[in-house]
This record gives structure tokens, sequence and C-alpha cells, in this order.
């Protein structure tokens, strides 16, 4: 059976040897992230991008974007949440996107406009003027420190070995 339905999603892995660039600037509405890793070890996603004052990329036009954009979260061991888009200023303004509440497990975070219009058009419309032809904006993973537990994956073998001794 065929459908006419257009693909609206588009699908990233980030994590340990996943990918470290979540590009919205796509011809879809919905973006999925999958952390794929314990998500104790990415903190958030921050919004990374090429635009510039020049381009009427502000503060306020970053705002207006997040007010159109829904995320939510599924975690396996907690269900489905809703998770805020915040703002945040390090020299530029960026978008701030957290994992879940349930950070610790493998999550699939979702991320879709509200109207329904491509994610490529809703960024072009508050953020750049018209005609911008090389737009980058997308999202990149912020990691935590490794604390050596176990769960992380990153502990010393011989931790791992004398636990059991």
């Amino acid at each position: 059976m065929s459908s006419n339905k257009k693909n609206t999603s588009e699908h990233y892995l980030v994590g340990e040897g996943g990918i470290s660039f979540v590009d919205l600037a796509i011809e879809k509405s919905e973006v999925t992230v999958l952390i794929g890793q314990p998500g104790m070890l990415v903190a958030e996603l921050l919004s990374t991008t090429n635009l510039s004052i020049r381009d009427r990329f502000s503060y306020q036009s970053l705002a207006c974007l997040a007010s159109e954009l829904h995320v939510e979260v599924y975690c396996g061991f907690s269900g489905l949440s809703q998770v805020p888009v915040e703002l945040g200023f390090n020299k530029t303004p960026r978008l701030k996107i957290g994992v879940g509440p349930t950070a610790m497990y493998q999550n699939e975070l979702r991320i879709r406009t509200k109207s329904g219009e491509t994610l490529d058009d809703l960024i072009r419309k508050h953020l750049c003027k018209k005609g911008r032809r090389n737009l980058v904006f997308g999202l990149t993973p912020v990691f935590r420190e490794s604390t050596g537990h176990h769960m992380h994956g990153f502990a010393p073998l011989a931790h791992i070995n004398n636990a059991h001794a």
C-alpha cells in the first residue's frame, strides 16, 4: 500500500558515536532526537547559527521563534512530558532545550512547530532577512562531565572489577 502522506519528521542520534549537530533549518515540521547514551551525560541542547544582528537575529526574534516551538520528551521509564524552550545569552542569544526530567535514561526528544509549517520557514520568518540563502541553524549537545559511575560507561575497569570482589 502506498501512502501520499509527506514525511514531516527528521531523525537524529545524539550521544557517543552520534552526531554533534541537529540541523533545524530543514524542510520538515518536526525533528526527533534520540539521546543515545545515558541522558545524564547530555545536559541540554543549545542553538548555534551563522546569523548575526545584520540578519535581524536578536534575543527578541529568537524569543518569537521559541514561542512557536513545541518540545516533548519520551522516556520508557516515566512516559511523555513537555520540555520548555528557554532562552540564554552567552555572547549571542541561544535557545536552550533540556533533555527532560528523567535525564538518566535514554530519551526521545521531539521538536515540532506549533503551526505545522516547516522548521526552515519558521526560522527564516523570525530570524533572517528575506532572500538569505546559506542559513545554518541547529542544536549542539552540551555534555556533563562523567562522574566515573559505571552507568556512565566511562568508569575505569579496575573500579568495575573491584566492585564485585
